[in-house]
């Protein structure tokens, strides 16, 4: 990508400023819980399609169960602001290797979206650009780890390498990482994308 830097916003859903923020940002990381009580989780499933409530009867664990379905719940609500359309409204299709996405009849609205979830924690990239990814992964504590300098860096530079051990304390929590594709939508920027 020749563009020097994106203009990148940050939410924390419920944000009512959310359609603001994608219009003036190329990309926007919109950060939600999926803790819900019963009676949330029971509106959440109100919204799944017959599709996503049939995955969720199939869950097994019921943590698992209740963050997908309030992920779904939250993508919808996220979405249904963008379009200015009923959440129930918001149609997602499953796309390639299973990612959701907006259905056909949506796309051009130029909306493009990733989620992510690590625990309570669910992450959505939303851009009106070009494609968007994001990840998000529990940082685990390791017992021990070692670091070695890499040796060809240190014997240019003419210093020693020491190998060091140290214990990690830190509790489990999860970080994120965010991208975005290297080639904007041919549609929006006016320009016929190289394939």
């Amino acid at each position: 990508m020749n563009d020097p830097a994106l203009r990148v916003g940050f939410a924390v859903w419920p944000d009512d400023t959310l359609s603001a923020l994608v219009a003036r940002n190329e990309v926007v990381v919109c950060s939600a819980s999926l803790m819900a009580d019963a009676d949330s989780l029971a509106r959440a499933l109100t919204l799944l399609d017959s599709t996503e409530r049939e995955r969720f009867e199939r869950y097994e664990n019921k943590d698992v169960a209740r963050r997908f379905a309030m992920a779904r719940f939250r993508l919808r609500e996220m979405l249904a602001a963008l379009l200015a359309i009923p959440a129930r409204a918001v149609p997602i299709q499953i796309g390639l290797h299973g990612k959701p996405a907006l259905a056909r009849g949506l796309q051009p609205s130029g909306i493009r979206f990733s989620i992510a979830h690590c625990e309570e924690l669910m992450l959505v990239a939303l851009s009106r650009v070009g494609e968007v990814g994001i990840d998000a992964e529990p940082v685990r504590p390791i017992e021990r780890w070692r670091v070695w300098p890499i040796a060809s860096s240190a014997r240019r530079s003419g210093r020693r390498s020491v190998a060091r051990s140290r214990t990690a304390t830190s509790p489990p929590r999860c970080s994120c990482a965010s991208g975005v594709a290297a080639k904007p939508s041919s549609r929006r920027s006016g320009v016929a994308s190289p394939d």
